[in-house]
């Protein structure tokens, strides 16, 4: 993607008001078209929808839209979405290759959730380009073994037990990430940042 990309990694999710569809990082998805999701951003790079799919995510889909679910995109660091800031709406571009000053220590893809389900778009403890019930909806879930996977932007994967609180998060943001059963990769934003 990055390739044919001016080096820039896909934006986490915008609008595109010429065809009436929300593109983001992993599906297109018309709002009045009923069920239909064509791939986004990144999957058109992949052969078999059906990758989209965590095999150990039983839950609801994020959106009736999307039929596959269960992983999420550093929304914080590497992609942005619409509504996030300046740049077309987002605080910062979304990340170029040349930026990661720690492609091994830094997540770019994991396993989301939190307690209503899976949320696809994957949030740093402390981003504050987002009110604090959506940071904590962007937490990881820990289904396999008692523990979470991620990718790193370098390519290489890890599983990893240990998870986090964000420090001084309310009550009701801690209900909506259910921890313990779902955490941050770190209390601060060292595995999100792409500095």
């Amino acid at each position: 993607y990055t390739n044919d990309n001016a080096d820039r990694f896909p934006i986490a999710q915008y609008f595109d008001h010429s065809n009436g569809a929300w593109v983001a990082w992993d599906t297109t998805s018309r709002p009045t078209a009923s069920g239909s999701t064509e791939p986004g951003l990144i999957w058109r790079y992949i052969q078999g929808h059906e990758t989209q799919q965590c095999p150990s995510y039983k839950g609801p889909s994020m959106t009736a839209a999307d039929p596959f679910t269960g992983y999420n995109y550093n929304t914080s660091y590497i992609g942005r979405g619409q509504g996030e800031g300046s740049f077309l709406g987002m605080g910062e571009s979304p990340a170029l290759d040349t930026e990661m000053r720690r492609p091994s220590a830094t997540a770019i893809t994991g396993d989301g959730g939190y307690a209503s389900g899976a949320n696809k778009f994957m949030r740093a403890p402390r981003d504050t380009g987002v009110p604090e019930a959506l940071v904590h909806a962007g937490t990881q879930a820990y289904r396999h073994a008692n523990a979470t996977n991620i990718t790193f932007v370098d390519g290489h994967g890890e599983s990893t037990t240990a998870r986090f609180r964000k420090p001084g998060a309310s009550a009701t943001a801690e209900m909506l990430m259910d921890f313990p059963k779902n955490g941050f990769l770190s209390a601060d934003d060292r595995l999100y940042s792409r500095r």
